[in-house]
């Protein structure tokens, strides 16, 4: 993929395999294994011309001339010179001939993966830990063996070995874990605040997954127009939804000793 002067990426969507025969001009910013291709139908001669809003419009749309892939994916790739099958229609001297000017050009290259990925650095780290598991790094090797001693453990051990975890995404996620799964064991003091944790994450959007209320919303959006049958499926999510969050609410309210 580094070194090939071009070749074909088969992706697939919708289970239909689509061919397209790209370079590979750099590295994505957020991991090793990332790489950025280019369609090899985009002449590299039309970026310099273009400013960088028309640069961002054009590998923004639907069918971007750049592609990313991940090389510990196991991706589908092809040698140009075995492409015939696949894109018949390709001019491969055409296509190695542009695959040349960019890896010769790698200016054009870093200035799309820079305007594509402006903004990546901002992004603010999520504070639920299933929204980190590929932004969060590997897990080191200490915190390897600390899972093991945790999954052999009884439930009283768990406990403890959660709080050794270096990671705070496994302190987090087997500290979840106890709690759904045998919470009796758990401190009264530490139950409630888990509880309310999970009550705040039904009701309170925060950046997080999808609240009640929001699922509710969804909801009354699809009963406009909809016909007689769907209307009742949707009219039992509804009654779900509103009995959910209002039993939400009372707990919380019981627990904060509010009224």
């Amino acid at each position: 993929m580094d070194e090939e002067e071009g070749f074909v990426l088969t992706e697939f969507f919708g289970g239909e395999p689509y061919h397209r025969a790209v370079v590979c001009i750099g590295t994505s910013p957020d991991s090793p294994n990332g790489r950025f291709c280019v369609d090899l139908e985009c002449d590299p001669s039309k970026w310099p011309a273009m400013s960088d809003d028309q640069v961002r419009d054009e590998i923004a749309r639907k069918g971007t001339p750049l592609r990313r892939l991940r090389v510990n994916a196991a991706p589908t790739l092809t040698p140009l010179e075995e492409a015939d099958t696949l894109l018949p229609e390709l001019d491969v001297e055409v296509a190695r001939d542009r695959a040349r000017q960019y890896r010769a050009a790698g200016e054009i290259g870093s200035r799309l993966i820079r305007i594509y990925t402006d903004g990546w650095a901002e992004a603010r780290q999520s504070q639920f830990p299933e929204a980190c598991l590929y932004s969060g790094g590997f897990v080191n090797d200490q915190d390897m063996r600390a899972c093991d001693e945790f999954h052999d453990g009884s439930w009283v051990e768990r406990v403890a070995i959660a709080t050794r975890f270096t990671d705070p995404r496994l302190r987090s996620l087997a500290a979840r874990l106890i709690h759904s799964e045998q919470r009796a064991i758990l401190p009264t003091v530490d139950r409630t605040r888990r509880d309310l944790a999970l009550a705040a994450r039904l009701l309170d959007a925060a950046d997080g997954p999808l609240t009640l209320g929001e699922a509710l919303e969804a909801t009354e959006r699809l009963m406009v127009g909809a016909d007689a049958g769907s209307m009742a499926l949707l009219s039992g999510y509804r009654d779900y939804f509103m009995d959910r969050i209002a039993r939400a609410r009372a707990f919380v309210n019981a627990a904060r000793g509010t009224a």
